[in-house]
């Protein structure tokens, strides 16, 4: 009982001399909390640029590695005219494992994704997709990556926000929909990834939104900047889960 009494009035002592830094100290835990999340984030994009980033067809197109020990990534079906392409992976043409070879395993161009097998490039690092339990949240910040303009701006990085969750555009089938973000997307952009504030995979660059506009010589398409569309993460589970096993997917999907 002595020791008892002893401990109680040494907490009520201790509590009372460190009232305040308590106080400070649980007012600050949240950012804290905060802060460590965004620490652990550039890790995540640096893994894109450094090896999870594929630049494909001399950097026409890009695509991202999700699974490095099968070899296994993603783009999108209309990069896809031969069964059989080239691939640069890493951030600079010269690394070692550039001028590769990829191949297709299994394409959907209804909903514009492809399955490639990348294991002759010896890929070092992959992105998890987003577990369909998980949410994506309008407004939420995204990174875009892609080979901006093609060869001379390979590998770039474009920061920008989830503007609509759930994109129905015109001309879609039924159950085909997007997910829309704003940020910079260019010729051969197509397929590289687009990942949530978390790092992980959430769509698959696909275009931009167009119009048509009157011209002098008549009606023009004309892409609309900062309206840019992209292959929805459920629709990546969905194909992935048709070409996998229930261990494979998991192995690629995040907690």
């Amino acid at each position: 009982m002595t020791t008892g009494k002893s401990l109680g009035k040494w907490g009520k002592a201790f509590l009372k001399k460190n009232r305040y830094t308590l106080i400070i100290f649980w007012l600050l835990l949240p950012l804290l909390c905060v802060a460590v999340s965004f620490a652990m984030k550039p890790h995540r994009v640096r893994a894109v640029m450094e090896g999870a980033h594929l630049s494909i067809n001399s950097a026409s197109c890009s695509g991202v590695v999700i699974d490095h020990r099968s070899g296994l990534a993603l783009t999108v079906d209309h990069c896809m005219d031969k069964e059989t392409f080239t691939i640069s992976l890493g951030p600079d043409l010269e690394d070692q494992r550039s001028g590769c070879l990829g191949h297709i395993l299994a394409r959907d161009d209804t909903v514009d994704i492809a399955f490639i097998d990348v294991s002759e490039c010896r890929p070092k690092t992959s992105i998890k997709v987003l577990h369909p339990s998980r949410n994506i949240y309008l407004g939420e910040q995204v990174f875009i990556f892609g080979n901006q303009i093609g060869h001379f701006y390979r590998n770039s990085l474009s920061v920008g926000h989830i503007s609509h969750v759930k994109r129905y555009a015109p001309n879609d089938i039924e159950g085909l929909f997007h997910i829309q973000f704003t940020g910079g997307v260019w010729a051969g952009s197509s397929g590289g990834a687009v990942l949530n504030n978390e790092g992980y995979l959430i769509g698959l660059v696909r275009a931009n939104a167009t119009a048509i506009q009157p011209g002098f010589f008549g009606q023009n398409i004309v892409d609309l900047p900062h309206i840019a569309l992209g292959v929805h993460r459920d629709l990546v589970v969905r194909f992935l889960s048709q070409h996998l096993s229930q261990r494979s997917l998991k192995e690629v999907l995040s907690q």
